[in-house]
């Protein structure tokens, strides 16, 4: 479960700051992304645990993917992607209780040697 969190998340900054031959994010800055996702989910596992039930339930999503979803939505909510939590349109109030966690998540993005590299404040 936090392994698919992470991998989500990552899989999603991936995605998001890739551009030509960029396209991986370092092996530190993936340290500190399983770290973030760790912490994420140890402060909020209850409402990330009912938002996973509600994904489940809405039909919408394959139980083994709804963890890496999370963790996509995490990274794309903390910042302002214009998609994640508040659009899926599953449970409007965890939504947006995932989203206001998700903004208190600051985070910087930058390119070295090819590589993504991620900084986060605080952690």
């Amino acid at each position: 479960m936090l392994k698919d969190i992470q991998k989500g998340f990552i899989d999603a900054i991936e995605f998001t700051e890739s551009e030509g031959s960029v396209q991986f994010i370092n092996n530190k800055s993936k340290t500190l992304a399983n770290k973030i996702c760790k912490d994420f989910y140890k402060k909020h596992s209850v409402i990330i645990e009912q938002y996973k039930t509600a994904m489940a339930n809405s039909g919408k999503y394959f139980e083994s993917g709804e963890y890496a979803n999370i963790g996509h939505d995490f990274w794309l909510t903390s910042q302002g992607h214009g998609a994640g939590f508040w659009d899926r349109d599953i449970d409007t109030e965890l939504e947006k209780q995932l989203t206001k966690i998700s903004q208190t998540y600051s985070f910087n993005v930058y390119v070295s040697r090819n590589k993504i590299v991620l900084d986060c404040w605080g952690m």
